[in-house]
């Protein structure tokens, strides 16, 4: 018996499914105990009744599992168990005070049953149910620790394929929700996409932390794709990009004459996003007189237009993100301590891509079907040595690095596959790069120029075109000494 237990725990362990831990349990006891039918039997709260999962044989229909009232008599058990919290069986069914008035045991002739409970996560979720009409005494009283152990590894495997199936619908929820470069099957990613699933519909303040490059406003927006809030706007603030005076009326916004050049009300982002989700990131760049109207924000609610004493209310979540060590800012008085600390509320660390090994191949194949699809290039994957080359880098920049790559490797690329000459590791490219760049730059080029015919030489929509803003191409252009004028409704070309 206890061979067979292991046996039992080792084939429970493999399974996922619940569906399959359900069919395969009931076959095994079957056969253990000389069971001649069986049922798994589940309650189902918004009915208050229990429910059949599973039945042994499977030919049996549902609501044929036993003959006449027999189907009472297998609920009655499997309740019975589960108040008790305890194996119930009985040898002598037909003589067991029990259940021996019992008009369904009389005509369906039962001789034994047996029912035990079912656990999942300290509740009792339902109950195993097997009976016999057919063999008397067909398990004996020092069988009935084998049958509670036998219920506590079936209630563990059932409560493995059920966190199993959570942590999916999770992903699964978060790839929804989330800016497709956030992606990742690695164990790091996993159980940072449960940390944020968890968060997210919370108005709690989030610090995300992570290395450049990493993706933490991708982080911050799937945050609040997921959160009631989704609906309304996701303002984003970039603190490192704006000198102080400006950040400060850009956030709290300002009244008409409050300065020079105050021609008229300005509302604020805060005011803005009035709903919705404020995200600022490179939070360390913000001065000290910015932090502390922040913190007093958070604390009451409230916003202060720059030249205005009159509050304004303002209903918004904050997530921050940084690259710096907050607790050193902190020391060196650069950040407020007392801010530090209601911003760490929920702290999200996003791992660098080296610490994502799983991911990189993932990450470098959905970048090589968003770029060859963009440049309409037929990519159609990576050779041998390319793969191993991109598992090598140590990434410092990222996935934002890693997409650059990518990028650059489909745009020079001539061949089906992108190769070691295509990628710009520097670690592994060639001694002689002087044919490299050459290529690069021709191809490079050739693209700004067929992006501003299609646009008939509108900047703006040659810029859309190839993806990036509208004074990248101007250097662009610049540096391959184009500049378009108009003749006849179509770009003319001068170089």
């Amino acid at each position: 018996m206890v061979e067979t237990l292991s046996k039992l725990s080792e084939l429970l362990e493999a399974m996922i499914s619940e569906d399959q831990v359900y069919d395969r349990v009931l076959e095994l006891l079957a056969m253990l105990f000389g069971a001649e039918r069986g049922a798994i039997f589940l309650w189902d709260a918004q009915s208050d009744s229990l429910k059949v999962a599973k039945t042994y044989p499977r030919s049996f229909r549902k609501d044929q599992l036993t003959l006449g009232e027999a189907k009472e008599l297998s609920q009655s058990s499997a309740l019975t168990a589960m108040e008790d919290g305890e194996v119930i069986f009985t040898f002598t069914a037909l003589t067991d005070e029990r259940f021996a008035k019992r008009q369904s045991v009389v005509l369906n002739r039962i001789q034994t049953l047996l029912c035990a409970p079912l656990r999942v996560g300290g509740e009792v979720i339902g109950a195993i149910y097997l009976d016999s009409r057919k063999i008397e005494n067909w398990f004996e009283e020092p069988d009935r620790p084998y049958f509670s152990v036998v219920s506590s590894l079936v209630s563990t495997a059932i409560e493995k394929s059920r966190e199993c199936q959570e942590l999916h619908e999770r992903v699964e929820l978060l790839k929804k929700g989330c800016s497709e470069e956030l992606i990742g099957n690695s164990e790091a990613m996993v159980a940072l996409y449960s940390q944020v699933k968890r968060v997210a519909p919370t108005n709690a303040t989030v610090l995300i932390l992570g290395e450049s490059g990493t993706g933490k406003d991708l982080l911050a927006k799937s945050i609040h794709a997921l959160s009631p809030r989704r609906d309304k706007p996701f303002v984003v603030v970039d603190c490192g990009a704006l000198p102080e005076t400006l950040l400060e009326s850009e956030l709290f916004g300002y009244k008409k004459g409050a300065f020079t050049g105050a021609f008229a009300d300005k509302p604020g982002l805060f005011k803005e996003a009035d709903g919705g989700t404020v995200f600022m990131d490179e939070i360390t760049s913000a001065s000290l007189s910015v932090q502390s109207k922040l913190l007093r924000t958070l604390q009451d609610g409230e916003i202060r237009r720059l030249g205005e004493n009159k509050p304004r209310k303002v209903n918004v979540r904050l997530i921050c993100a940084t690259n710096a060590d907050l607790k050193e800012e902190v020391k060196g008085k650069r950040f407020r301590r007392d801010l530090f600390y209601r911003l760490k509320v929920v702290t999200l660390k996003i791992p660098p891509l080296r610490e994502r090994g799983g991911d990189i191949l993932l990450l470098a194949e959905h970048f090589r079907k968003d770029y060859a699809a963009k440049y309409d290039k037929p990519v159609r994957g990576f050779t041998r040595e390319a793969k191993k080359a991109l598992l090598k880098s140590s990434w410092e920049g990222n996935v934002r690095e890693l997409q650059h790559a990518v990028e650059r490797a489909v745009i020079i690329s001539r061949d089906h596959y992108l190769n070691l000459n295509d990628l710009e590791i520097p670690a592994l490219l060639p001694k002689d790069r002087s044919l490299y760049r050459e290529t690069l730059e021709t191809e490079r080029r050739k693209l700004v120029e067929k992006a501003l015919g299609e646009s008939k030489g509108n900047v703006s929509r040659a810029a859309a075109i190839i993806g990036v803003d509208r004074m990248q191409l101007h250097r662009l252009m610049q540096r391959y000494g184009l500049q378009t004028t108009m003749h006849k409704g179509r770009p003319k070309m001068k170089a």
